[in-house]
């Protein structure tokens, strides 16, 4: 069942790009689950690919934000600018996801990177999809007078060159997808707990 959240995100965003999530019994609770799909590692060797995160009490909404261009170039069409309102490529960058959703007493927005090998402007992709959620949190205003202000965001990268526990840098979150149990599943509890302590 759609909650006001959303009804509005469903109006605004293509149809495309909105991933579906499902629920699963954590014991006597319902909560929720939502996979995660690099579709560029598919074919290539010793790649990450996906992973599900588990553990949500809801999500409310969530969507492959790299899927279309928005801000952000295709990287077969970075270098050409002559259509483009914006040009400078470390805006146009973006993460992988964005999920609305619920965790414990937290209404949070995660962003989320998906890499194998290299951090290369990680920081730029989220610094770029933060600043799409303040533009999206004034169209939610303008346009249906719907506020996120109680949504933390919080931005997180999932990859296998980060520690063991979860690391803060450059105001974002490392989790090493090897150190968790399954390198396909991902139980969110006990990290979301500590980032939402800070």
């Amino acid at each position: 069942m759609k909650n006001n959240l959303s009804e509005k995100l469903s109006k605004i965003f293509n149809p495309n790009v909105i991933v579906s999530f499902t629920p699963f019994k954590d014991g006597k609770k319902q909560n929720y689950q939502i996979t995660l799909i690099e579709e560029d590692n598919y074919n290539k060797e010793n790649s990450f690919t996906e992973i599900t995160l588990q553990g949500f009490n809801d999500i409310y909404f969530a969507i492959k934000f790299d899927k279309f261009p928005f801000l952000h170039g295709r990287k077969d069409s970075i270098e050409n600018f002559e259509d483009s309102l914006l040009i400078a490529e470390n805006i146009r960058k973006s993460c992988d996801y964005i999920i609305w959703a619920k965790f414990e007493e937290y209404k949070i927005i995660l962003l989320v990177e998906l890499k194998s090998r290299n951090n290369d402007f990680v920081s730029e992709k989220f610094k770029s999809s933060k600043a799409f959620i303040e533009y999206l949190k004034s169209l939610l205003n303008e346009f249906y007078n719907f506020s996120t202000e109680d949504y933390k965001i919080i931005a997180l990268l999932i990859n296998d060159k980060a520690n063991k526990s979860i690391s803060q840098v450059n105001g974002y979150f490392r989790k090493g997808f090897k150190e968790i149990k399954s390198p396909k599943l991902y139980y969110i509890k006990s990290d979301f707990e500590k980032i939402l302590a800070k």
